[in-house]
């Protein structure tokens, strides 16, 4: 094929997407089309450049949120949460393996032993919790490590009184106040659009797809979006991510002699 053919096929298939797209906008693969083409046009430069980089080493059961973009049939597309699977991953490797999770039972899926995203919610909350008091508490130190000693330590930051009558003395640690509320409150932002994120499949059981295992480019991977994001950061435990592995082996011996 020469290269005016391959932008002829290439600007007609466009066109005909695009259609696709207007005409069947409830369609389920329509929503996102334009995303995934987006990104992986992105790659697509990134590739081209080939500038070497060090990729994110993930843990074998880490939970982590994939872009699969579109896929044919009944193969995974756009978004959808899964599970890495690889054992030695380094940050030298550009792929790892994982396996997409899914609401839908079948005879090739695998229920986990918890409730995903009543889990992922609480484990949200807590860690935007402890990293807002663990914010607070470095902060009162560093302003009681600054106070006179017949002034009673701050136990919280609620109550400013002497700072501010010594505002002069104090300016540099109120501006550190002010900016600590401010991130405090990102962080709570943040945090809250996660747990609506997973508030809304709360009642739905989870199950790991055994058919579907696949391997990746780390790019597909969600970035964590602050450091109270749980995604890429959960691990799952021992004992789920053991029976987990079991199954997958199962499952790929039974394919092969089938």
């Amino acid at each position: 094929m020469g290269k005016k053919e391959n932008i002829r096929l290439l600007k007609e298939a466009t066109d005909r997407l695009i259609k696709f797209v207007q005409n069947n906008p409830n369609y389920h693969k329509s929503y996102g089309m334009g995303e995934s083409l987006s990104n992986y046009v992105n790659q697509l430069e990134r590739d081209l450049h080939k500038k070497k980089r060090r990729y994110k080493t993930y843990l074998p059961g880490t939970i982590v949120y994939v872009h699969f973009g579109m896929n044919f049939g009944e193969e995974f597309s756009k978004t959808h949460y899964a599970i890495t699977l690889s054992k030695n991953d380094n940050k030298n490797k550009r792929t790892v393996t994982v396996i997409p999770l899914t609401s839908k039972s079948g005879d090739d899926k695998m229920k986990l032993d918890f409730n995903f995203s009543r889990e992922l919610f609480h484990l949200t909350h807590q860690v935007a919790k402890e990293e807002s008091k663990k914010s607070e508490e470095n902060l009162i130190s560093e302003i009681n490590s600054r106070l006179p000693s017949d002034i009673e330590p701050y136990t919280s930051l609620e109550d400013l009184t002497y700072l501010f009558d010594n505002w002069e003395e104090y300016d540099d640690l109120l501006n550190k106040v002010a900016e600590e509320i401010k991130k405090s409150t990102k962080l709570l932002e943040s945090a809250s659009k996660q747990m609506d994120r997973f508030q809304k499949t709360t009642e739905k059981t989870t199950y790991a797809a055994l058919d579907c295992v696949t391997t990746i480019d780390k790019n597909k991977i969600e970035s964590r979006i602050s450091e109270i994001d749980v995604l890429s950061a959960t691990v799952l435990g021992d004992v789920q991510l053991k029976k987990l592995s079991n199954l997958v082996y199962k499952a790929v011996i039974l394919y092969l002699h089938s």
